[in-house]
């Protein structure tokens, strides 16, 4: 495949335009807060997606994230997940704005990884891919007391997410640097149940639902998974629609953009859809 300097390649092209063709068949399709009969669902709706509190945790994150921004410091990037298009193959040196840009969680998403750690709580956060640190931060900030072991891939990127860590404060979290699939097993055998996952790595429908079913050995009920780009490919729709079938899984909700999965027995099995 050819990539031109100043040009969209094409199957980048193509796979935006597919992925907005699945926004709006999710925005059809998304259920308002009247459809929302779970009353474990319902109050998921209002205290979590629907908290429009302006916490001031979230500034200190925010901030990091425009210095950043401005950062055209080059970094060898060796991803061991899949790639997008927007990334050559050939490229291996990106800048920190770029990652930022195009890699790291929005706001709007990093918000709500805040609120979902500062209502339940997570005593042990799991987090995979953890990149510069942003979604990683957003987790500790909403409940420093937990304890929060994040992956990254890339050793380089992984040594300025530790700076970024200490310049929050965060000197605590724990990273390990490697292959998921050579780390996890150890990690989880050594280790408490997670009560909080967030799997941003690896986006293949392989991967996705290798790293789901070692984790169904090592959670309780009360463990959440967040999965991001549950929709990026029809590789991953394919590995959240074997998610939502799963006899273990009891509620799912459908964000576009991430997938949030419950266990709790108490729950009917239902899938959610939600506007986010």
């Amino acid at each position: 495949m050819n990539y031109f300097c100043g040009q969209i390649p094409f199957s980048a092209m193509s796979g935006k335009i597919a992925l907005i063709i699945k926004y709006f068949n999710h925005y059809f399709l998304a259920q308002s807060k009247y459809e929302l009969h779970s009353p474990f669902i319902y109050k998921f709706y209002k205290e979590i997606l629907n908290d429009h509190t302006d916490y001031a945790q979230y500034k200190s994150v925010e901030k990091l994230r425009r210095r950043l921004l401005q950062d055209n410091r080059f970094l060898s990037r060796a991803d061991l997940g899949a790639r997008s298009p927007e990334f050559p193959l050939q490229k291996k040196l990106i800048t920190i704005r770029t990652i930022v840009r195009r890699s790291s969680v929005s706001p709007r998403n990093g918000r709500l990884l805040f609120r979902l750690s500062h209502y339940f709580r997570p005593e042990n956060i799991l987090e995979l891919g953890t990149s510069l640190g942003l979604s990683t931060a957003y987790l500790k900030a909403g409940h420093p007391e937990g304890t929060i072991t994040t992956i990254e891939g890339c050793r380089e990127i992984a040594n300025e997410a530790r700076r970024n860590f200490e310049t929050l404060g965060f000197g605590d979290i724990v990273q390990r640097t490697g292959n998921f699939d050579d780390l996890l097993p150890g990690m989880l055998a050594e280790s408490s149940p997670p009560d909080l996952i967030f799997i941003d790595g690896n986006h293949r429908k392989e991967a996705t639902l290798n790293y789901f079913n070692r984790f169904l050995q090592h959670i309780k009920p009360s463990t959440v998974i967040i999965f991001d780009d549950i929709h990026w490919s029809d590789g991953m729709d394919e590995a959240w629609t074997a998610i939502k079938r799963n006899k273990d899984v009891r509620v799912t909700v459908d964000l576009f953009t991430m997938g949030i999965v419950f266990f709790r027995e108490e729950l009917s099995k239902e899938d959610f859809v939600i506007r986010f």
